[in-house]
């Protein structure tokens, strides 16, 4: 009878299977690190995404000059109509029109305001407070009085009532009082919003 001898299991040079575990467990470490390192480096100040090639250039100036009868202008610049500039800079200032059903609608309110205000004149009480309290005592809502300068010289604006007006745009009283001039008219709101255009342009 062949009697086989099992050969025994080579030496594991010491270490214990948990110990082998271990090992590899560090391998796996290592290699994880490794490819941490390299998705770091795709992203790194050298790579293309930050190339300074790859940066926003400035957008060039536009030139833009008065139109002039007598030369040409430069290569490549816009032109433009200084006045034309200036008038649609004031545009601000003009009125939307109204009716003469609201002009008719609204002369009782001209001639009561104009009364109160043709007393003010020559008067210390011609002020900003003095031109509100006639337009308020002329029927027109407090609310609505828009004024601007003082003594001696008050330009003036307020909303009509609106039973003046017959349709959904309101309309104004407006005008200016000094000590020698007086001026009382029915008009549209100015485009720029209110009864009374400021002093300035845009």
């Amino acid at each position: 009878m062949k009697v086989s001898h099992l050969a025994p299991s080579p030496p594991h040079r010491g270490r214990t299977p948990v110990q082998r575990r271990g090992a590899r467990g560090v391998c796996g470490l290592v290699g994880v690190a490794v490819s941490v390192a390299a998705l770091t480096g795709c992203a790194s100040p050298g790579g293309p995404s930050s190339s300074p090639s790859s940066a926003l250039s400035p957008s060039p100036s536009v030139c833009v000059v008065a139109e002039n009868p007598h030369a040409e202008p430069p290569e490549g610049c816009i032109t433009y109509d200084p006045e034309a500039n200036m008038a649609l800079n004031e545009s601000y200032r003009d009125r939307y029109p109204v009716g003469d059903d609201v002009v008719a609608a609204g002369a009782p309110y001209v001639d009561a305001v104009t009364a109160g205000l043709a007393d003010l004149q020559g008067s210390a009480s011609l002020t900003a407070e003095g031109v509100r309290e006639v337009l308020a005592r002329s029927g027109l809502p407090p609310e609505g009085i828009q004024t601007l300068g003082d003594t001696g010289s008050v330009a003036f604006g307020a909303i009509l009532p609106a039973e003046v007006t017959s349709s959904s745009m309101a309309a104004c009283l407006f005008g200016e009082v000094t000590t020698d001039r007086l001026a009382v008219e029915i008009g549209g709101l100015v485009q720029d919003g209110g009864c009374l255009a400021g002093p300035g342009g845009h």
